[in-house]
């Protein structure tokens, strides 16, 4: 009994200070839109994230600048924090509200971060199908700014967006940018993000073709690779076989869409030979791919909404060898680890596992990609490295829109 008391005894001041210990408190409310805007990206700067964590903490950028968004009004800042609300508004998908932040910055002659507030501005233009007003900040941008991956993704947002409402005018955009595109990315010799500006500058013949205009498309492709031969980045084989498979996509453009190579499959998906009078969206996938992951939900939602009216969805992947820090895995492993993955993103729609040729004979070189196939098995659109968005449903519905091919 002594020894029972005793450890009681002994235990009380813990107890104490246990109850004594205050629960942790919430940080306070950021008091301006820079301190705001700060907090809201914190969790998209760790260094070398997995993949989770890259998609967790773009999800928690969003709920972050949602809420602080709330805190603050246009009209009660003035300087270089109504760009950082107009940025923060933008974090928040808030797109009516950054065009107002980033307008009025704007008009100050000594705006600090006038080009970066162009870009963000863009952006909401496109959102809203501004089309007149986003034209005008784009080409300011691109008289105006220096040249940087930024601009000319920002730039590539809008053509992309444009090709849907008003195709003549997106080719005349994509046009005059080309050669200041051209210019600056054939002078990024060290430059990882070279592949992609280089799938930018292509992507005008895509547009040539997708108008009907093959022999156009033809003059320019023999333009560019003679100009891309000439410079530094001929020499880069890796490069090399990213224009080829650029080139590939463009000449696919109003084609028979290559048949896939069958595999194994994960989830349900519809029949391949099933397919005829259905518009088709291949999605190109990667475990490694944050962007294709990130999109799981945005293509539940695809398949939900439109697969009665006829849409086929087919994601397709290979097998890589590692999932995530676990490396030399057999087909079994990979494939169960695939399986956990649908699993715990709650994916709705299968998933074929097959042959790298499914990747080759559509000339998938970077992710994400989605092709169009048409009604009648034409290919109409291969979009690179933007995954699904508002532009993706859009375009599905112009395509339901058209009348089956007779039977």
């Amino acid at each position: 009994m002594l020894l029972k008391l005793s450890a009681t005894l002994l235990l009380l001041p813990a107890l104490a200070a246990s109850a004594q210990t205050p629960a942790p408190r919430e940080p306070p409310a950021p008091r301006t839109p820079a301190e705001a805007y700060r907090r809201a990206s914190e969790p998209t700067r760790k260094q070398h994230p997995s993949l989770e964590e890259n998609v967790a903490a773009w999800e928690e950028q969003g709920r972050r600048a949602r809420e602080f968004a709330a805190l603050f009004r246009a009209e009660d800042w003035r300087g270089e924090e109504l760009y950082h609300l107009g940025k923060l508004y933008a974090a928040a998908g808030q797109h009516a509200l950054t065009e107002r932040a980033l307008k009025t910055y704007l008009r100050r002659p000594s705006a600090a971060r006038a080009a970066d507030a162009r870009t963000a501005l863009l952006y909401a233009l496109a959102a809203q199908k501004k089309w007149d007003d986003a034209v005008a900040v784009a080409e300011v941008l691109l008289n105006k700014s220096p040249m940087s991956y930024d601009v000319l993704y920002n730039t590539q947002n809008l053509i992309n967006s444009l090709r849907e409402a008003d195709a003549k005018r997106a080719v005349a955009f994509a046009a005059k940018r080309q050669p200041k595109l051209m210019r600056y990315a054939l002078g990024q010799t060290n430059n990882p993000a070279v592949g992609s500006l280089l799938d930018f500058a292509l992507g005008l013949g895509e547009l040539y073709k997708a108008a009907g205009d093959a022999a156009r498309a033809e003059a320019f492709v023999r333009s560019f690779r003679e100009e891309f031969e000439r410079s530094p980045l001929g020499a880069k084989q890796e490069l090399r076989g990213r224009v080829e498979a650029a080139v590939l996509r463009i000449n696919l453009i109003a084609e028979e869409a290559p048949r896939l190579a069958g595999g194994e499959t994960i989830g349900e998906l519809p029949r391949l030979d099933s397919l005829k009078g259905k518009v088709v969206v291949l999605e190109f996938f990667a475990h490694w791919c944050p962007p294709c992951v990130a999109s799981i939900p945005a293509l539940n939602r695809l398949k939900e909404k439109y697969e009665p009216r006829g849409l086929a969805l087919i994601t397709v992947t290979s097998y890589y060898g590692y999932f995530g820090e676990r490396e030399k895995l057999g087909p079994a492993e990979e494939r169960a680890a695939l399986e956990d993955l649908w699993r715990q993103r709650e994916a709705r729609f299968g998933l074929l596992v097959g042959p790298d040729e499914n990747f080759k004979a559509y000339g998938v070189r970077g992710l994400p990609v989605t092709v169009f196939i048409d009604r009648a098995g034409k290919v109409r659109s291969i979009k690179s490295g933007y995954g699904i968005d508002e532009h993706t449903e859009r375009y599905v519905e112009s395509l339901l829109a058209e009348p089956a091919p007779p039977r």
